[in-house]
């Protein structure tokens, strides 16, 4: 049975790191391109990788590949040529599937719109919306003659069609990248071996919750919610998120490219 070949943006931490997990578990190979690594010992002592042939692999680097970029700068070039070289040492015949999902994000700036700084501001677009479009693009040039089925996820959320005070940047650039993914759906709607869509996570206990927790409630009037959310054990486990998300695309034929799937 082929498997696929997954390639994670923001792979070592919460969200982002619970897909590499899962998908090592199933055997899948995965390209995480994170500031950080996750630790070989993060997949020795998961209860997820309990396959002894999977850790091996994982060690001998067969099955895990990691590469480290700082999004916050400009990386295209140098990323190009890096996953360039990467995608030539594999064997894509061994892949059904060829999957790139957008997930680095951050969730600051979170203040009043009158008190957000420039920095912050580009900083946050660069992250959550240049980053995506420009993975988008690596993607596609790179594989452009490849005949593997080929899927764009990008990772969104609710407060895209909601404004929520404090979250200005966060909306918006989610907002943002959901009207890209849009066109770019429109752009290869006759190519059938191309699709791309929007995820939803909904709220899990990563540290991107502990982030809104952390602030005032003049930056954010929702804040008593978020931390209610917590107190009452609300926020969904990043595992259970990352195999809800698995079970979604599993089927290629009847994924609807263009479409935002959402948890549950």
């Amino acid at each position: 049975m082929k498997n696929n070949l997954y390639i994670i943006t923001g792979g070592s931490n919460g969200f982002g790191k619970s897909l590499v997990l899962n998908l090592i578990a199933k055997n899948h190979t995965v390209i995480s391109i994170s500031r950080s690594s996750i630790e070989l010992k993060s997949f020795l002592n998961n209860s997820a990788v309990n396959n002894s042939a999977v850790k091996n692999s994982v060690v001998k680097n067969k099955k895990l590949i990691q590469i480290k970029i700082d999004f916050t700068k400009k990386f295209q070039n140098q990323l190009n040529k890096i996953l360039t070289r990467t995608i030539l040492k594999l064997n894509k015949a061994d892949f059904e599937n060829i999957i790139l999902i957008n997930n680095a994000a951050v969730i600051g700036p979170i203040d009043q719109i009158q008190e957000l700084d420039e920095y912050d501001i580009i900083q946050h677009n660069q992250i959550n919306l240049n980053t995506p479009i420009i993975m988008s693009q690596i993607f596609l040039k790179i594989f452009k003659k490849v005949k593997n089925s080929k899927l764009i996820i990008q990772i969104t959320s609710g407060a895209a069609l909601s404004p929520i005070i404090g979250w200005s940047m966060y909306c918006s650039s989610k907002a943002g990248l959901n009207m890209f993914n849009a066109v770019m759906a429109e752009q290869f709607k006759n190519d059938k071996s191309f699709k791309c869509i929007g995820y939803s996570p909904g709220i899990m206990d990563t540290n991107m919750q502990e982030n809104i927790r952390s602030v005032n409630l003049k930056q954010f009037p929702d804040l008593s919610d978020f931390k209610k959310y917590k107190k009452e054990k609300k926020l969904r486990h990043p595992d259970v998120v990352a195999l809800d998300l698995l079970n979604k695309i599993s089927h290629f034929s009847k994924i609807k490219s263009g479409f935002i799937y959402r948890v549950g």
